[in-house]
């Protein structure tokens, strides 16, 4: 059964609490082992540290409104079209939701952590394109009328 909350800090709330001993699986792990290897300062929130709305992302950039979000580590593949045209949307709604709140993201697949260098060049070049942008732009436009392939 749901439970409905009364309104969206009281969910936030119940998820942070829930996510506050959470600690970093497998693949976050590598991926913030491959932070530390770059040398990108980008910190492990999914444990409830940081909260948009209803939702956590993994790894936020310290000083900066850059994310990133790592999927399909502990997803279950979809059962039917429906759930996988569900969780589209769902996903779509939730990506949307964080742009409005001026966060960039960055969305990899656990599979990318196979290809280590291809993923640590998507990484650097994210991280460069957006805190760039940030010093150019001192006017702090909003994020979500830049339009910019990743």
């Amino acid at each position: 059964m749901k439970k409905h909350y009364k309104s969206e800090e009281t969910h936030a709330d119940a998820v942070a609490k829930t996510l506050g001993h959470r600690k970093p699986t497998r693949v976050e792990g590598q991926l913030n082992s491959l932070f530390r290897l770059l040398k990108l300062p980008y910190i492990f929130v999914g444990n409830g540290k940081l909260m948009i709305g209803r939702y956590c992302p993994d790894f936020k950039r310290e000083g900066f409104s850059l994310l990133i979000e790592l999927h399909g580590h502990g997803d279950r593949p979809a059962k039917s079209r429906s759930e996988k045209i569900k969780r589209t949307k769902r996903a779509r709604r939730r990506k949307e939701f964080i742009l409005s709140k001026g966060y960039m993201t960055l969305d990899i697949d656990s599979d990318e952590l196979n290809e280590l260098d291809i993923l640590a060049k998507r990484l650097i070049e994210f991280d460069k394109k957006f805190t760039i942008l940030k010093y150019k732009d001192k006017s702090n436009a909003d994020p979500s009328k830049k339009k910019v392939k990743v």
